[in-house]
């Protein structure tokens, strides 16, 4: 039943597969996943993906496209929510083919296939970023406390803020830097 191609290609079909073939597709797909490893789908439960649902399935129909059907007296479009839905089965499907991915790649296959495309020092680059990348969500949520208490609501001027944010902090990451005095 595993194929090692299977996942791989399971991924790009879900992220190219048009709205008119999406419905024979995905539930397919999510049962072969399931079978795989149920446990890829624990990101179901969490409330950042039911907001994701509730914008995708809600909101989106009421902002986008043309209102042609009523519910309790609020204009929705059917096509916004089709597309809704569809992105929503499109993270189903992605979200565990990409775990799925990255925990069945052993480290010697990924320095091998980066060596390939002329990246040479792979266990460097690992090494840290697994050192720089807690540290910098770490940070990256003290930046947003910070923007919170003062009230940035313009998203461009947050947005400009958090990119200056993290160029400084990868310019003043070296590899011989310890972990508390980076940032």
């Amino acid at each position: 039943m595993k194929n090692k191609y299977l996942v791989p290609i399971i991924f790009i079909v879900a992220l190219f597969i048009p709205l008119d073939f999406s419905f024979y597709f995905f539930p397919p797909a999510i049962l072969y996943l399931m079978f795989l490893d149920i446990h890829l789908f624990c990101f179901l439960r969490r409330i950042s993906f039911l907001l994701f649902v509730i914008i995708l399935l809600i909101v989106q129909p009421m902002v986008i496209g043309e209102k042609d059907f009523l519910l309790l007296g609020i204009k929705f479009s059917t096509s916004g929510f089709y597309n809704g839905l569809i992105m929503i089965f499109r993270a189903v499907v992605m979200i565990p083919a990409i775990n799925y991915l990255s925990k069945t790649a052993g480290r010697k296959k990924l320095q091998s296939l980066f060596a390939k495309l002329g990246l040479k020092n792979y266990d460097e680059i690992l090494d840290h970023s697994q050192k720089l990348f807690p540290l910098l969500k770490e940070k990256t949520k003290e930046f947003f406390t910070k923007a919170e208490r003062k009230k940035i609501f313009n998203p461009i001027e947050l947005s400009a803020q958090l990119l200056a944010f993290l160029i400084k902090a990868a310019h003043s990451y070296t590899a011989k830097t310890k972990e508390e005095n980076v940032l």
